[in-house]
Order: structure tokens, then C-alpha cells, then sequence
């Protein structure tokens, strides 16, 4: 069970080491949303520390035969049923990332509510609201001006 000082020091790895993201993925007959949250670094430690506290999964990014780099370890948890109530405890304590991760939660709760990923199956307003999120997110990674998104909709 992870405690508060958990989620602070969480928190500090994130707004530091993290990546709030998303992106649509298209295949021949069909579009989702892929949004995740994720940290990655050297410090297989840390990570393994991670993913005992809070679940998610861990990956290893770079060969390690590849000599010249530090394998590269990755955590990331997608699923809404478990990236909501972390979202939710998280938000209070990230500075840099806060309001990426409102966007991920909201858009996270959306996909729960309607259990539906694919954009194709979603009703027009909520299928605008998941793109406009996604544009959001993208801009705030690449540091481009800000795209305000109404969080308060009914996605809770």
C-alpha cells in the first residue's frame, strides 16, 4: 500500500523523469486513443521500487549489448481501471505535470464511462473532447502554447 510520502517522492520522479502522453493509433479498420503515463531511467532500483508500490509494468528499452548506452528502464501504467484512482492520488503533489496528468485523468475516465476505445464507435462531442485532449497533450510535451481543455465535463 503505497503512502503519501510514496506519492510525493512519485511525484518528484514524474515531474522530472515522467511522460504524460498520447497519441492515436490507426490500423486498416479502426482508430484508438493510446495514452499512458510512464518513467524512465537507469536506475533499474528505483523503477523496480515503482512497480512494487504502485503495480504497472516495467520494460526494458536498450539492449544491453549496446555498450556505448546505460540500459534504459521504463514504468508505465495505460489501464484507466488502475491509471484513475493513481491519477487522483498523484495530482496534489506534481508542479510541472499537473495539468498533463488532469488531461490524462480526464481523458482516462471518459474510456471507462463508455468503454469504448475505438474513435469510430464514440459519440461525435466526446470523440472532439478525446482529440482536443490529445492536441493538448502534445503541446504541452513539446512546450507550445497552452490548449485550455474543459475538465469539468461530465467524464466523473
Amino acid at each position: 500500500m503505497a503512502t503519501k510520502e510514496d506519492y510525493i517522492y512519485l511525484a518528484g520522479l514524474i515531474d522530472g523523469e515522467g511522460c504524460i502522453y498520447g497519441h492515436t493509433l490507426k490500423r486498416d479498420k479502426y482508430e484508438i486513443i493510446v495514452a499512458r503515463l510512464s518513467v524512465k531511467m537507469v536506475d533499474k532500483e528505483i523503477i523496480d521500487w515503482i512497480y512494487k508500490t504502485f503495480g504497472g509494468f516495467v520494460y526494458k528499452k536498450r539492449d544491453d549489448r549496446e555498450k556505448q548506452y546505460h540500459t534504459l528502464w521504463s514504468w508505465e501504467v495505460s489501464k484507466a481501471e488502475y491509471l484513475i484512482p493513481f491519477l487522483e492520488n498523484i495530482i496534489p503533489y506534481l508542479k510541472l505535470k499537473k495539468y498533463r496528468a488532469k488531461l490524462l485523468l480526464d481523458l482516462k475516465k471518459r474510456v471507462l464511462k463508455t468503454k469504448k476505445l475505438y474513435l469510430k464507435k464514440i459519440e461525435e462531442d466526446d470523440r472532439k473532447h478525446r482529440e482536443k485532449i490529445l492536441k493538448a497533450l502534445r503541446n504541452e510535451n513539446q512546450r507550445l502554447q497552452r490548449i485550455e481543455v474543459d475538465l469539468s465535463g461530465d467524464s466523473s
